[in-house]
Formats: structure tokens, C-alpha cells, sequence
């Protein structure tokens, strides 16, 4: 049997006041156990940790779930910027292009140094 809200209601019989998820209800009926907490100003301040616990557990699931996407769209954003092809063009209408058209060893070194200032930042 799982662990639920329900449960830990129909365990301890000091129910929560309001909703909780699996991580949060386990504290709860944990705490709830070992001491008396009597005084409403406590089981709020328990409650609202139990919440907290209950949210990030939730984020943690979808950082777990969804990194890889945002480190491939990253990698991506990068490659474009490296290829000049993030900025828009100068001129509606093609025409003759100038000097200095395309991708420099300049341009190269510049993103090597964003992509390592953004990898220490990280």
C-alpha cells in the first residue's frame, strides 16, 4: 500500500490541513509521530515545510526529466551564434556582399570564449 495524504490521515489521526503530496505527507506522519504538536502556529510552520519538500521534489522530477532538452536547445543556441546565423540580415534584398563576409578566426575565438565563460557559470 502506498503512502498518501489519505493515509497518513487515516494513520495518525492529526490530519494536515490541507493537501499534501507523497514527500510531504511522509513528513508530516513523521514529525507528527515523534512530537506533540499541539499549538496551530507549529503545524503551520510544519505544513508549510511539508509543501516546500512536496515542491521541490516536483522540480527536481522535471530538472531530471527535461535537462537534456535545455542542454541540446543550449548547445544549439551556441552553434548558431558561432556561425553568424543568430543575427538578422542587414538588407531586405541581396545585393553585393562586403568584406569580411562569413565566419572569422576572430568570430571563432570570441564564442570559444562565451561557450567557456558560460560552462564556469554553470
Amino acid at each position: 500500500m502506498t503512502k498518501t495524504a489519505a493515509n497518513v490521515r487515516l494513520v495518525t489521526g492529526t490530519s494536515p490541513p490541507r493537501k499534501l503530496g507523497q514527500h510531504g505527507a511522509d513528513l508530516w506522519r513523521r514529525i507528527m509521530s515523534e512530537y506533540d504538536l499541539s499549538d496551530a502556529g507549529g503545524r503551520e510552520l510544519l505544513l508549510l515545510g511539508c509543501q516546500m519538500l512536496d515542491r521541490a521534489e516536483d522540480l527536481r522530477e522535471v530538472i531530471e526529466r527535461e535537462s537534456e532538452f535545455i542542454k541540446m536547445r543550449n548547445v544549439c543556441a551556441r552553434m548558431l551564434r558561432m556561425l553568424g546565423l543568430h543575427q538578422e540580415p542587414l538588407h531586405s534584398r541581396p545585393g553585393r556582399p562586403g568584406s569580411g563576409l562569413g565566419v572569422t578566426r576572430m568570430d571563432t575565438l570570441r564564442c570559444e570564449h562565451e561557450l567557456r565563460r558560460e560552462e564556469d557559470a554553470l
